[in-house]
């Protein structure tokens, strides 16, 4: 009859892995590496084959953005906290996240008034100090604030009273001085 030969069946019915036959060693079954060359991806075998399972890029620190970029994997650049809002000091909290503070507007001086305005920040108003009436001068002075004096009616003419009415202001009436000569 003659030489019969038969090839030997190497496969071991493993996606995983790649089947070969030597004629010297027999069968070999070699790893097979799934990979997509695509950092986001978590690249296995498994019974049906390769499996690229996407990755989640999640790093728990609420004062950044993540995502996955093909070549890099993942990456996270910090978190923008601004709310463009000028009266806030914005700041963030890796637990707790954004967070805003109103801004403290105070330079501590009597004689203004210290504001805030959501496009421009903060600025100051001088303080109007207003008389109670026309017998009274006001003015603001560092560091007690407003003050009032009294108005000074005085002429310097013996020959007239000085008086202060409190709607209009000084008022000089001329003395009639009666020396009984007529």
């Amino acid at each position: 009859i003659g030489c019969v030969s038969s090839t030997n069946n190497c496969d071991d019915d493993n996606e995983c892995t790649i089947d070969s036959c030597d004629s010297e060693s027999g069968c070999h079954h070699e790893e097979y590496i799934c990979d997509d060359y695509n950092e986001c991806t978590q690249d296995t075998c498994e019974e049906e084959g390769c499996v690229y399972s996407k990755i989640e890029c999640i790093d728990d620190d609420l004062c950044t953005e993540s995502y996955c970029d093909p070549d890099e994997g993942c990456v996270s650049y910090p978190k923008s906290c601004d709310d463009y809002n000028e009266c806030t000091d914005d700041s963030c909290d890796s637990e707790s996240g954004c967070q805003s503070v109103t801004t403290t507007c105070e330079d501590d001086l009597a004689c203004t008034d210290d504001l805030c305005d959501s496009q421009v920040g903060c600025y100051t108003v001088t303080v109007s100090c207003d008389p109670k009436d026309a017998c009274e001068t006001a003015c603001c002075t560092e560091p007690t604030g407003c003050e009032t004096k009294p108005v000074v009616c005085d002429d310097n003419n013996e020959c007239t009273e000085d008086t202060c009415d409190p709607e209009t202001g000084c008022v000089y009436t001329h003395i009639d001085i009666d020396d009984g000569n007529e």
